[in-house]
């Protein structure tokens, strides 16, 4: 029995697992989420130890050291990356406490923090212990004890509940079953005594049930926590199980007045609120959620979503040489460096790794042109990756050419060697654009690290620094180089319209004699030539889309240019079993090979036609498959798809699920069946690993019902996560990859394939169970129109929101749409995606907020439907499997105008701290391949046996006149093509399409959005009158002969 007084603080141990972890010399209590514990109480049942046979410890994680402090709202930016504390990950730190010992009864409470046990942590004088686990420890058998108690800095407080639930429909007859649960809090009886105690219990707590026309009233108290902290996990959980429905809701979230669940019909209040349904209806605010806002708005287009968005902080552009792995970059300044990570050079040894392990990290060049922002910064022809920036400055022009090139060979030599030397070289050219004389000037110095080196001038242009280590080759043909204090002084005077170009080749390590000699033959435009050539082949061999939008079309066209620069040849070692293999790197410069993000980048290759360069990605993970542990409670690795030869990065538990699904996605977009007999084995393997480990979490709790996470992973780490949980995201990215492997195996017949698509189908079965139960056991949220729904945890044993952008956002529900463990049209895809568009895209806590959004009225149209990683994460897809474009299209165009660099054609990673800025490695070649996908997904959509085409396109792309096309897409089906054209009036659009033929689908279907909403009047396919059509969509039979599907519109136009 319990008893309870308001302002009274709160025992959690009753929501505490009993735990022994050293059976019979320990005993103690385990939550599931970290509690602020300021007092414990033992209760021994008959021996009483000595007070120093015995101590109390607590698990220690990452508390104390990392820590939101008490009353702190944050979670957005770079604090969504504080790791926390989890179950498996930790120590067992003794407490430093007090004790007051009474018969058989103890007191622990806790002496500051750093008085002893941190003392380091000064200005951290803590009383209480933040974990998940106490424990009492003894070197001796531990006496048994008979209860604990375990107090925070929450108090009690009564509630008295009121649940109105909408009947009409239902039989009279049916007496619905209710049933309430609470956790964090007791039911009380029904009533509290004069003295404000009361009691809770085993058969004390009652529910009264009233009847009334259309609905079904609840009544019941609740004993819940109070605590002002927002990051407390003490608050408490009501959950209400109806035969038609169940849910859960925050007992604290009633402080906010009534909660209405429409799509259950229901009302949860407290009786001082005096609320019923249907008042609550009539009464409530008439705001809307921005989900059902979207509906209202014109659709979204680049222009308005650009305009919107802050002024971007401008940064450095990537200059690589396809398949290389030594890169330079350029700043805005016109600053080149090297920056390099020695570990990918050391793993994975090659030529030069020897050289690059004598170098420092960071090597600069600066050529001292103008302090002034640049008049210009744009790649060459808009797409290239060559960089040409321009300043202007009292008559006179630089204009500066930056690119990368190779040594030795040239770049259409094969095969391609990952360790060739790569140069880059700098053009300036400057142009007196005044009507006198100029003198111009520049300056070349170089740093290495944070020290200035000092140069000196030899003939040829060479430039070497106090060690002799060649920085520079210097040519040009006017103008006079010397040696100052500062470094390399060039000067040159020009008449009125004259103009000169001085040349910079930059080695990236120390060149021996015989490479000197060939860095001094580079003829600077020769070799710009050359690169220009070899890039506009690579480019012009794959996939080509055509907008409206100029920076569209060169983005798609500069990312195979990104893509290709990371896709880097490892050289044949040890290591490699003597093997050359490539790796997707997803950045750059400090970005590894990690698994998820390099299969977008793959699967990107495989859609773009890039066929072989996408296997030989994914021969790597096959290579090293089953040699490297992903980080969790797992007991084995066979069969694991994440070692990569030491370039593996990330420990995401999900990177097994998707690179199954990146070789199943190389199969269905080649169907190279010889390819997939031979990996067959591995996929085979991976699946199996998968079983194998599911069978760990199927166990049954103490009244034999499957725990929460029953046939889920073990527990492992999430993304840049690193707290051990059963995670919603890992495990619905390691189902899809699984249920799609067994599709491509099941494709080929092989043996195997229907007992793994059986083994899918029960892994599939025991999520959505799971998923489901926390459903039900998490608080629901409230949306902007007044109305609350359900919410699925990021883990399974959350009863609410998870701490930070991360794992509540990037990692959050979203991702059982775009898997599909959801319907994504249902009542439950709705749910989650009004909850992102409200809650999590524009907040403090999980999105952006602050300088990001100063007036969100104003800008939630623009500047919501994408996370902090605006092209990673999959915030257009859900929309595109529910049909929704209007959203889909805001979705698509603010995550690529939060994310894309217009100077650089680039997209950066993490827009941070705010909207404008930029943060992470680059190039980053993930997000870009999603932005591509998303892009590609507007023209050609596969979607079971069908073919769309121009599913998703923009309204305003379909304006009178526009001509847009995708050429040579890859798809399921094969490779297709299809343009639409509009005639001068708009009343006519023709679509072409070149259909794919190596596995037809069943059918065609052709969609004209027509820019001013207008229905489809006729159609004609192939110069014959067609029937089958409705408002904007054409349904034509699969056919391998190219089709010419002219409609026309005419009525009403609805946008």
């Amino acid at each position: 029995m319990h008893f309870f007084a308001e302002g009274t603080p709160t025992d959690m141990a009753p929501f505490a697992e009993r735990m022994a972890w050293t059976p019979r010399f320990d005993s103690g209590l385990q939550w599931c989420e970290a509690r602020d514990i300021e007092r414990v109480v033992v209760h021994w049942r008959d021996d009483v130890p000595a007070a120093t046979d015995v101590r109390l410890e607590y698990w220690k994680g990452q508390w104390p050291e990392k820590r939101v402090p008490k009353g702190q709202v944050t979670g957005g930016g770079f604090p969504g990356w504080m790791a926390e504390d989890d179950w498996f990950n930790g120590r067992w730190q003794v407490a430093d406490t007090v004790l007051a010992a009474a018969d058989k009864q103890w007191i622990f409470t806790f002496n500051p923090l750093n008085t002893r046990e941190f003392a380091e942590m000064r200005d951290f004088a803590a009383r209480f212990r933040h974990t998940l686990r106490i424990r009492l420890v003894s070197d001796k058998i531990l006496p048994a004890i008979i209860s604990w108690e375990a107090y925070t800095d929450s108090t009690w407080f009564r509630r008295d509940i009121v649940v109105e639930r909408e009947t009409r429909g239902q039989s009279a007859e049916k007496e619905s079953t209710w049933l309430v649960e609470v956790c964090n809090g007791h039911l009380a009886s029904q009533k509290p005594s004069p003295k404000l105690a009361d009691a809770a219990g085993e058969g004390c707590a009652k529910l009264l049930r009233q009847h009334k026309a259309g609905s079904e009233l609840v009544r019941f108290g609740v004993w819940t926590t109070r605590n002002e902290d927002p990051t407390t996990r003490d608050h408490t959980v009501v959950t209400v199980r109806t035969g038609e429905a169940t849910f859960s809701f925050a007992a604290n979230d009633l402080d906010q007045g009534p909660i209405h669940l429409e799509d259950f019909g229901v009302l949860v209040s407290e009786t001082r609120h005096k609320a019923t349904l249907r008042q609550f209806r009539r009464t409530r605010p008439k705001s809307r959620t921005y989900y059902d806002r979207v509906f209202e708005m014109p659709e979204q287009t680049l222009a308005r979503a650009w305009q919107d968005m802050p002024a971007k902080r401008p940064f450095y552009f990537v200059l690589g040489v396809e398949g290389r792995r030594q890169r330079f970059g350029v700043e805005p300044n016109g600053d080149v460096f090297r920056s390099h990570e020695r570990q990918w050079f050391e793993k994975m040894p090659g030529r030069e790794t020897e050289r690059v392990k004598e170098e420092p990290n960071a090597v600069r060049w600066s050529f001292g042109l103008p302090a002034e922002p640049p008049t210009q910064r744009v790649p060459l022809r808009g797409y290239l990756p060559v960089m040409t920036t321009s300043w202007e400055t009292d008559g006179l022009r630089y204009e500066q050419t930056a690119f990368a090139t190779l040594l030795d060979r040239s770049l259409d030599d094969t095969p391609i060697r990952g360790d060739d030397p790569v140069v880059a070289i700098v053009l300036v050219k400057a142009t007196n654009t005044s009507n006198v004389e100029k003198d111009g000037t520049l300056t070349l110095r170089v740093a290495a690290g944070d020290a200035q080196e000092r140069l000196q001038l030899a003939r040829h242009g060479y430039v070497r620094n106090q060690h002799g280590k060649l920085r520079c080759v210097i040519t040009h043909r006017k103008g006079r180089l010397s040696r100052t204090t500062e470094g390399v002084h060039y000067s040159l005077r020009l008449r009125p319209s004259e103009c000169t170009t001085i040349a910079f080749k930059l080695p990236f390590f120390g060149l021996n004699e015989a490479e000197l000699g060939l860095l001094e033959v580079i003829q600077p435009q020769s070799a710009l030539q050359e690169v220009t050539d070899y890039w506009e082949r690579r480019i012009a061999a794959g996939t080509r889309i055509v907008t409206p939008e100029p920076l569209i079309n060169d983005f798609y066209r500069a990312h195979i240019t990104h893509l290709l620069i990371n896709h880097e040849r490892h050289p044949a070692s040890p290591v490699s079993g003597g093997h050359e293999l490539d790796i997707a790197r997803v950045g750059s410069s400090r970005y590894g090979a990690y698994t998820n993000e390099s299969v977008m980048q793959l699967s990107d290759l495989d859609r773009r036609g890039y066929s072989q360069e996408a296997a030989n990605g994914y021969e790597l993970f096959l290579h090293f498959q089953g040699t490297v542990p992903l980080p969790g409670d797992f007991t084995s690795h066979r069969g694991v798809l994440y070692g990569a030869g030491g370039s593996e990065h990330g420990n995401y538990n999900q990177n097994h699920g998707w690179a199954l699904w990146g070789l199943a996605e190389h199969y269905f977009l080649t169907r190279d069946r010889d390819w997939l007999h031979r990996v067959a084995g591995k996929i085979v393997e991976a699946c199996d690993w998968i079983t194998e480990q599911r069978e760990r979490t199927k166990r049954l709790d103490a009244e034999g019902r499957p725990v929460i996470e029953y046939g889920f992973l073990p527990a492992g780490v999430l993304e840049d996560i690193q707290d051990y949980w059963y995670w919603l995201s890992t495990n619905a990215y390691t189902w899809w990859g699984m249920d799609r492997a067994a599709q491509a195996l099941s494709d080929i017949h092989h043996p195997e394939s229907d007992r793994l698509l059986r083994e899918a189908t029960l892994f599939k079965n025991d999520l959505v169970r799971g998923f489901t139960a926390s459903l039900q056991r998490s608080a629901v949220v409230r949306l902007q129109d007044g109305t609350a729904v359900p919410h699925f945890p990021s883990h399974q044993h959350l009863r609410g929101r998870s701490y930070g952008w991360i794992r509540e956002t990037l990692e959050g529900a979203i991702h059982l749409l775009r898997c599909k463990l959801i319907p994504p049209e249902s009542r439950m895809g709705t749910w989650v995606m009004k909850d992102y568009e409200d809650n999590l895209y524009l907040s403090e806590q999980f999105g952006y907020s602050g300088a990001s959004l100063p007036d969100r009225e104003r800008y939630w149209f623009s500047r919501g439907g994408f996370s902090q990683q605006p092209n990673l994460l999959c915030s257009p897809l859900p929309y595109l499997f529910r049909n929704e474009i209007k959203h889909y299209l805001r979705a698509y165009f603010n995550a690529f105008a939060a994310g894309f660099h217009a100077d650089t054609r680039m997209i950066t990673e993490h827009p941070l701290p705010h909207l404008g800025d930029w943060a992470g490695d680059h190039f980053k070649t993930s997000d870009e391949a999603q932005s591509a996908y998303w892009l590609r997904l507007m023209f050609v959509y596969e979607e079971a046996e069908t073919l769309y085409f121009g599913y998703a396109l923009p309204r305003y792309w379909l304006r009178p006149g526009n001509r847009i096309s995708i050429q040579r897409a890859r798809t399921y089906f094969g490779e297709t093509s299809v343009s639409y054209e509009v005639s001068d009036s708009g009343r006519q659009i023709v679509a072409r399409i070149a259909p794919p033929t190596s596995t037809p689908p069943s059918e065609f279907r052709i969609r004209f959005r027509h820019a001013e909403g207008k229905p489809i009047r006729s159609v004609q396919v192939n110069g014959a009158s067609w029937e089958d059509f409705d408002h904007e969509f054409v349904r034509v039979p699969a056919t391998a002969s190219p089709l010419e599907v002219v409609a026309s519109f005419g009525g009403r136009g609805k946008r």
